[in-house]
């Protein structure tokens, strides 16, 4: 009798008389296993290049119904604006500020200068308060200033934001490659998770805020 690895290595071959799209398909499920042949040696028995995997990426690329940093926008045109609009906050460009008793309070939008199709959309929501004696130039800039005395969006949501999968550090992320392949939430699943999140914590949070203390 062969050994499991025999029988696996037999499957592989096996599998090496189908098309190349279904055998591509089969390497980027089996690569990422700890348990089997490194990628050179996969790739030799399923008779594919270096070259097949990145056209076979590209492509995937290629089909996924919105880029990353597309799904970012929609969820800022589409959610947070509306959201944050009604709750007394104008918006410049990346950045909304409300007039409090004897403050601003100032909400900057951060994004990953890393974003791409590889590395998703990251971008999260920073949140101060600054007295109004102590605007140093324009409101929009003063998050500048603020940085370590703000809190993100995941500081108001239940367990640090944790129990949304689309959490990445103090930053939401959308898509981006998983397994050496592109990634497609859709979109209206991304934007019911930060709809709900500013919705039920972030912005109720914010209106119960008048003055600096």
């Amino acid at each position: 009798m062969g050994t499991n690895e025999d029988i696996y290595k037999n499957d592989l071959n096996i599998l090496r008389e189908q098309s190349k799209d279904l055998r591509l398909e089969y390497y980027f499920k089996a690569v990422v296993k700890p348990d089997g042949p490194g990628s050179e040696e996969l790739r030799e028995i399923l008779d594919i290049t270096e070259e097949d995997g990145c056209e076979y990426q590209a492509r995937k690329e290629k089909e996924v119904s919105m880029k990353p940093v597309k799904k970012r926008d929609l969820v800022v045109r589409e959610v947070v604006k509306p959201l944050l609009k009604s709750a007394g906050f104008k918006n410049r460009r990346q950045d909304w500020f409300k007039e409090l008793e004897d403050s601003w309070m100032l909400i900057h939008m951060q994004n990953s200068q890393w974003n791409s199709s590889l590395t998703g959309a990251c971008f999260g929501f920073y949140i101060s308060v600054t007295k109004k004696s102590d605007i140093r130039t324009e409101i929009t800039e003063q998050w500048i200033y603020n940085q370590g005395k703000d809190l993100s969006q995941f500081d108001f949501l239940p367990y640090g934001g944790m129990l949304s999968h689309n959490c990445s550090g103090n930053m939401y992320k959308i898509d981006g490659y998983r397994n050496y392949l592109p990634t497609d939430e859709p979109i209206e699943n991304i934007l019911t998770q930060i709809r709900q999140d500013f919705k039920e914590y972030v912005v109720p949070a914010l209106l119960d805020v008048h003055n600096i203390e």
